[in-house]
């Protein structure tokens, strides 16, 4: 690789190094913490007891079974809401519940189960109030698959690093002007509903709001959520689509955090992880090899020499074996049921399975700002 650094006029012959995936998250906390609407007050000591807790909360992930995460995350030590009493944040929320496909619940995070579940639920959905339950969702009642097995293991991935998100100090959890929204898809065979039923799966679009307890060191934490659910076509829901929405300044900043989180456990190496993302672009690999050199110039005014062949080695040779694993670790894919990645198109496919595409235009140009 000749590399030429267009600040200094110096050219060399060398590999480029690109940046981890850590160091990717402390420099954005870094430009967060300096800005003047910062979210996040950087602590390193606390930065770094964050990420080990990241590698417990990852190496759960993917090696317990489903029944132990459900009561791993619901094993926090929380004492009584704050402000409102809980009934009162039903109510409130209840009245925003209004369309014919919507419907509401309430999600004991302690117990691990709903304390209420709203009857609407078989209008919208087809289902008893019974038939719609956690075991059912996760896969754990073999009387009701409640759930679609090429999402079901990344909306567990993704409720996780949630719930992670819940403990780090970013929020104001006092206020309803925060929630989790995720899109994925479940099965309609024991609907009632015969449109809905013939369909085989559909959507739902979740919207979690926290509702703010206090644990046993008096910090902030939610002691459970109300979760507004909206049926939607399955067609508009290819991937889990999990984001975070803030009222004010700090929804980008959030997301970006959420996306490296994700991309951080699963640690894809950065610089194939670039060629991915220019795939969903450009199908030739002269194009990408071309996009990457002006990348390069345009972040951080190196001057490189990708060329198609180099391209073409990494997908065959690094990036699709890599993909395949990566996907059929996180999926809990068997030898018997293991996805193949065949192609690079099957490559982005895979890649945005696990969320790692698309990536953030903000966290693009940091990586190529980070790159020496």
């Amino acid at each position: 690789m000749v590399v030429k650094n267009l600040e200094n006029n110096a050219i060399c012959s060398k590999d480029l190094n690109f940046p981890s995936w850590r160091a990717i998250m402390t420099n954005l906390l870094e430009l967060d913490s300096n800005s003047q609407k910062s979210s996040y007050n950087l602590n390193h000591e606390q930065f770094n007891e964050t990420l080990s807790y990241l590698d417990f909360v990852a190496s759960s992930l993917k090696s317990r079974p489903i029944e132990e995460l459900v009561s791993l995350f619901a094993n926090q030590e929380l004492g009584e809401p704050l402000g409102d009493t809980i009934s009162r944040y039903i109510n409130r929320f209840k009245s925003g519940v209004i369309a014919k496909n919507q419907f509401y619940s309430v999600y004991d995070i302690q117990s691990g189960n709903f304390l209420e579940v709203d009857p609407q639920v078989e209008k919208a959905l087809g289902l008893n109030v019974a038939d719609f339950s956690l075991p059912a969702m996760l896969g754990l009642d073999p009387k009701n698959r409640l759930y679609h097995p090429n999402d079901l293991n990344h909306m567990i991935r993704w409720a996780g690093l949630a719930y992670f998100i819940f403990d780090l100090p970013v929020f104001d959890w006092e206020t309803a002007d925060i929630y989790y929204c995720v899109s994925f898809k479940v099965s309609t065979a024991k609907s009632s509903l015969e449109k809905l039923r013939n369909a085989e799966y559909v959507a739902l679009e979740k919207r979690c709001y926290p509702l703010v307890g206090i644990d046993s060191k008096g910090a902030k934490k939610p002691i459970c959520h109300f979760d507004q659910w909206s049926v939607i076509d399955a067609s508009s829901c290819q991937y889990v689509t999990p984001k975070w929405v803030i009222s004010g300044e700090h929804s980008g900043f959030i997301n970006q955090l959420f996306y490296l989180f994700n991309a951080y456990i699963l640690n894809m190496p950065v610089k194939h992880l670039l060629m991915l993302h220019e795939k969903m672009q450009f199908d030739r690999n002269k194009a990408i090899a071309l996009s990457l050199n002006e990348q390069f110039m345009k972040y951080a005014s190196i001057l490189t020499d990708f060329d198609e062949v180099q391209v073409g080695n990494a997908f065959s040779k690094t990036i699709r074996p890599k993909v395949e694993i990566l996907f059929n670790q996180w999926d809990k894919r068997t030898r018997y049921n293991a996805a193949s990645v065949i192609s690079d198109q099957d490559a982005v496919h895979r890649a945005r399975a696990l969320g790692l595409l698309p990536i953030p235009p903000e966290i693009i140009s940091l990586i190529y700002r980070l790159v020496s």
